[in-house]
């Protein structure tokens, strides 16, 4: 009685990118192979016979690939993980990244249009407050003819703050906050999204 087969040990690859580098050096390989037989028929790769036959030979020559990379994948483990499963755990993480991306986006635009509103209003508040301001600082130095010469006692002048002081203060301080965080945060963000950008367009790369 013969004992069990042995069993065969799946090829493990650390990240999905170097299977797709593979894949495509196969890819690659046989259509160069296709052309260097193409080119020996009469007229060459480009000739009428060549091209009688093209369509129907990357047809197959398609076929095949599928086929042998499917063989394939019972015997590759992704990162540890088996390959023939690796597209069904990655699909809920290449939801809620499309999502965050998105939500990303629509962050991204919103504090745009945010800083495009302050880039406009700001100036003309910060104009009309310093106007303001040197205003009352003028009106206070100045005094009328003959009042510099009483040497009186004079009750020191209540001068009231401009108006919307603290609301224009209070939102130059959040502008200046919220501008920092955003070139701070905005080139990380950005980075993140291409590359999560690159790893879902490799997971839709693969054969369903």
């Amino acid at each position: 009685m013969s004992g069990p087969e042995p069993t065969i040990q799946r090829i493990n690859v650390d990240a999905e990118a170097e299977w797709l580098k593979i894949r495509g050096n196969i890819e690659r390989a046989m259509m160069e192979t296709m052309e260097a037989r193409l080119g020996t028929m009469p007229g060459g790769a480009t000739g009428s016979a060549a091209r009688a036959v093209r369509r129907e030979v990357e047809a197959r020559l398609g076929r095949i690939r599928e086929d042998m990379f499917n063989l394939a994948k019972p015997n590759v483990r992704i990162n540890g993980q088996a390959y023939e499963t690796f597209i069904e755990a990655t699909e809920p993480w290449d939801e809620a990244l499309d999502h965050r991306m998105w939500s990303i986006a629509t962050e991204k635009d919103s504090w745009m249009d945010e800083v495009a509103v302050l880039r406009k209003s700001l100036p003309g508040q910060v104009q009309a407050v310093d106007l303001d301001l040197e205003r009352r600082r003028t009106n206070m130095e100045w005094l009328p003819e003959g009042e510099d010469e009483d040497d009186g006692p004079k009750e020191k002048a209540v001068v009231p703050p401009p108006p919307r002081q603290e609301e224009v203060k209070t939102l130059m301080e959040d502008t200046i906050a919220n501008i920092s965080e955003l070139v701070q945060t905005a080139p990380v963000q950005l980075q993140r999204a291409q590359r999560a950008q690159t790893v879902r367009e490799e997971v839709a790369s693969l054969p369903r």
